[in-house]
């Protein structure tokens, strides 16, 4: 297994998941939606994690990764689900999944020094998010976002974007030392906990008929999955090649709105998505 792989398939589940959440949101409100997914992720890593006789990290710094990784992951899930909401995922999703850009500035912080391609794949990714983000008046126009409401779309998914970069990041960084099932159970732990919160907030709070519980549970395995695969190539060369790849999911979800949904995807927006998901691919070789 490889770090390019292991994104690969963070990108398939994301995509399928995030495809399921758009209607799980918009029936249920992103608060319990967020809620029901994360805590039957930590239910399977529990019992995962019981059987495997799993040791959670107790060192100070280890216990702050994790607390940043499910803290932002928390957060981003929010900022994604009151996305779709309001708006549509072929809009939402390819910003939402730019954040490659931001783990190549992070590693350059950090003492790694990309190449020029990884630059220039680094300007195509935010062109190219600027473009789809211009696409989106179009959407507007036509109903796909309500009137009004594009700049707080654009607003939560970059918002999405920045923070799924710091969980992945953090996660990635915990995992060498304490194994990517222990970091996830226990970012996951941090997550239900940020969530919680949120429902003292009375418009925030939603409900979750039980015919909804199936979906909630497919994709809190989904998205688990995806976590797991993320901060797994942390023990492996190049794990940023998982987070760039993994940020091609909004290519996926974008092809099912379009195949499925009927979502209107314009030339521009086309060419939008393509250069994020082409940057995407030269910063994998551009390290």
């Amino acid at each position: 297994m490889n770090s390019a792989l292991l994104g690969l398939v963070a990108a398939v589940t994301w995509g399928i998941h995030d495809f399921i959440g758009r209607f799980a949101s918009r029936a249920n409100g992103q608060l319990i939606t967020t809620l029901g997914l994360s805590l039957s992720g930590l239910i399977l890593l529990s019992i995962i994690g019981t059987w495997r006789g799993t040791v959670i990290p107790s060192q100070s710094y280890d216990v702050v990764l994790c607390a940043i990784a499910g803290g932002a992951y928390a957060l981003a899930t929010l900022s994604l689900f009151a996305a779709y909401r309001i708006g549509s995922m072929s809009i939402v999703s390819p910003i939402a999944g730019s954040y490659p850009a931001i783990a190549v500035c992070f590693g350059f912080i950090t003492g790694s020094r990309p190449g020029l391609y990884a630059w220039i794949a680094i300007a195509f990714v935010i062109a190219g998010t600027l473009l789809v983000s211009q696409a989106g008046k179009s959407h507007e126009e036509t109903g796909h976002i309500e009137q009004g409401q594009l700049g707080r779309v654009l607003v939560l998914s970059i918002a999405t974007s920045m923070f799924f970069a710091a969980s992945l990041i953090a996660g990635q960084v915990a995992t060498p030392a304490n194994g990517e099932l222990e970091v996830t159970w226990l970012a996951r732990v941090f997550a239900v906990a940020i969530v919680v919160p949120f429902f003292a907030v009375r418009s925030m709070r939603g409900t979750a008929p039980f015919k909804w519980w199936p979906a909630l549970i497919i994709m809190g395995l989904l998205d688990t999955v995806a976590m797991l695969s993320v901060f797994a190539a942390g023990k492996l060369t190049l794990p940023e090649l998982a987070i760039v790849l993994g940020g091609s999911f909004g290519a996926i979800v974008t092809l099912l709105a379009w195949l499925i949904l009927k979502e209107p995807v314009t030339r521009i927006q086309w060419s939008g998505i393509a250069m994020i998901c082409g940057g995407a691919g030269v910063l994998s070789a551009g390290w």
